[in-house]
């Protein structure tokens, strides 16, 4: 839910209030040890940064969700 929220939130043009919610999505994600939810919420996270120019943190966050894609079996992401 929260992964949606935020992506909604984007669509709306509020990016702060997206990349919040995207970041407390990623973080509840990695608690319960969801790989594929954490992956999602770095890619969305990913996308936000790199559209408000912030490449290499939107580049870290597209290679960690990756990894993460990865290591659930989804090569290609």
């Amino acid at each position: 839910m929260l992964n949606d929220l935020g992506v909604l939130q984007s669509w709306n043009g509020d990016h702060r209030e997206a990349t919040k919610t995207l970041s407390q999505a990623r973080d509840l994600y990695r608690a319960f040890g969801n790989l594929l939810g954490e992956a999602n919420a770095l890619t969305y996270l990913g996308s936000l940064q790199g559209r408000a120019d912030h490449l290499e943190v939107a580049m870290a966050s597209l290679t960690r969700a990756l990894e993460l894609h990865r290591a659930t079996g989804n090569h290609v992401g």
